[in-house]
């Protein structure tokens, strides 16, 4: 009875370990893993060393063996948490001590051995009528120095080792200090009682929900050349600060969100009564920003083979088979998703009057198919970074349309035809002649399709008359004046088109005309 006693005492404290997590777009499920010695009939376990804040009412345990989970009780450890991580912190530093004890003594020894050939060398020098001939002491001098370029270099490695060791050190010491100050947080603990029908070995799943954590979808668009297919890369970055570090752990990321309401929308009805004018008062709203340093983990070429992309009633769920360690630490670690190779129709748009460059786009049909998230997205084109863009998928229509940047390839013109653009003026009217010419140079080594644009004026006055006179075949949109030209050029091809316009208006009006 005694040793029953000593066995069960033993066991009610227990330490589990995470096996996997799946994070939400806000919060996140954690799974852990245990392996218990129970004893036949009723006992209590406890599992130190859990999140701080996870939710009691998400806690769920399971196991195959045959056993009954009487009761799951929550708690919280405001003492063992930081003594056990503390003993761990001191722990690392023991051993750190230990190298740096070893390293000491072997730069010890090494130095011994620099200081007695140094010694030797003076010793000899300085004997008179020493019988020591030239041959031997040029023998005994060059094996010195052989030893000397081997043991130098070897003092100045086990140096660096030492000082890298009192830095990890350093740095332990502060997290000491930091736990120390902070013992005050709390950690989690459950109480499972458990009763066995037969004493064994039994394995359980311990899974919880923690606030603190959440997602973002963000990607990469790179675009080799317009001849190509785009890459979209899909990232995602993982945020968490639950109080626990997540160490060598499968991963898996859900676009589904717990925190949103799950209760279906009822209408009340909608009453009409006369209401008094509403005064509203302005107010300020602050907010600040948190600049954050940012952990990637390295993008590991075919990291897609690894991701199993599932779709769910009303989700889509990510589960990445390899380990990472994310720590709580509230610092951003970006995992790689997925590439896809994605077809897109390239076209540049220009509007010259504004802006002399050609700006080169991407429609993307079916985008439905890509099952994008809302999300910042990196562009890069030819290998260059061109900016940012957003993907709302809230506001995406039959296609959807990113803007890759200025290409430097395409050269236009917008000249003023002088000979062409006069005023006259009458006896009760003036005229002005307006004529520009546009010459569009395609200096790549493809055939490019490109959008133009220019504009006329519209008049909102019968006494203003605006007749067109040349535009080269360009579409007028009539309500804003708006000329499109649809253009395709050649490889190293070179075109020319003109707009031609004139206004009439009494001779007292001023018209802003440029």
């Amino acid at each position: 009875m005694s040793l029953l006693s000593t066995m069960a005492d033993a066991q009610s404290v227990v330490s589990s370990e995470i096996k996997e997590v799946t994070v939400f777009l806000q919060g996140a499920q954690v799974s852990r893993q245990v392996e218990l010695k129970l004893l036949a009939g009723s006992q209590d376990i406890n599992l130190t060393g859990l999140a701080a804040y996870l939710d009691p009412n998400s806690v769920r345990v399971f196991t195959s063996g045959d056993c009954v989970i009487q009761a799951v009780r929550h708690e919280l450890d405001y003492i063992q948490s930081a003594e056990a991580k503390s003993a761990e912190l001191k722990k690392k530093k023991e051993a750190l001590q230990d190298d740096a004890a070893k390293i000491n003594q072997q730069i010890a020894i090494l130095k011994f051995e620099k200081t007695s050939l140094e010694k030797n060398q003076v010793q000899v020098i300085g004997v008179p009528n020493s019988n020591l001939k030239l041959e031997d002491f040029k023998v005994l001098v060059a094996y010195q120095k052989l030893r000397l370029e081997d043991l130098l270099p070897k003092i100045y490695e086990l140096d660096k080792k030492n000082q890298l060791i009192q830095i990890e050190i350093e740095k332990i010491n502060q997290q000491i200090q930091e736990v120390d100050q902070n013992k005050t947080l709390p950690s989690s603990q459950l109480v499972l009682s458990i009763n066995a029908k037969i004493a064994g070995t039994q394995k359980f799943i311990v899974q919880y929900y923690v606030p603190n954590a959440s997602w973002t979808m963000h990607y990469d668009m790179l675009v080799k050349d317009i001849s190509n297919p785009m890459e979209l890369v899909y990232k995602s970055t993982v945020v968490q600060n639950t109080g626990e570090d997540w160490k060598k752990v499968k991963i898996n990321l859900s676009s589904s969100n717990p925190f949103e309401s799950t209760m279906r929308p009822e209408l009340n009805t909608w009453y009409l009564r006369n209401q008094p004018p509403i005064v509203y008062r302005d107010h300020v709203r602050a907010g600040n920003a948190k600049a954050q340093m940012m952990e990637s983990a390295a993008p590991a070429a075919g990291v897609q083979d690894f991701v199993q992309e599932t779709e769910q009633i009303t989700s889509r769920l990510y589960s990445i088979e390899l380990p990472y360690t994310i720590l709580s630490n509230s610092k951003p670690f970006v995992i790689e998703i997925k590439r896809q190779q994605v077809p897109a129709k390239y076209v540049y748009f220009a509007i010259p009057k504004l802006d002399r460059d050609a700006f080169l786009t991407a429609e993307i049909d079916n985008w439905e198919d890509l099952n994008l998230l809302d999300g910042e997205a990196n562009l890069f084109f030819e290998g260059n970074f061109q900016g940012k863009s957003f993907i709302n998928t809230k506001s995406i229509q039959d296609f959807l349309r990113l803007s890759l940047g200025r290409d430097k390839n395409i050269v236009i013109e917008r000249n003023k035809i002088k000979d062409l653009s006069k005023n006259k003026f009458f006896s009760d009217k003036k005229e002005y002649a307006k004529a520009w010419e546009f010459i569009i140079k395609n200096k790549k080594k493809v055939s490019i399709d490109l959008i133009l644009e220019d504009q006329l004026p519209v008049t909102t006055q019968k006494e203003i008359v605006v007749e067109r006179e040349e535009l080269s075949g360009a579409g007028v949109e009539e309500e804003t004046g708006k000329l499109r030209w649809v253009l395709k050029l050649t490889p190293d091809e070179q075109k020319k088109i003109k707009m031609r316009y004139t206004v009439t208006s009494p001779k007292d009006y001023v018209l802003n005309l440029e």
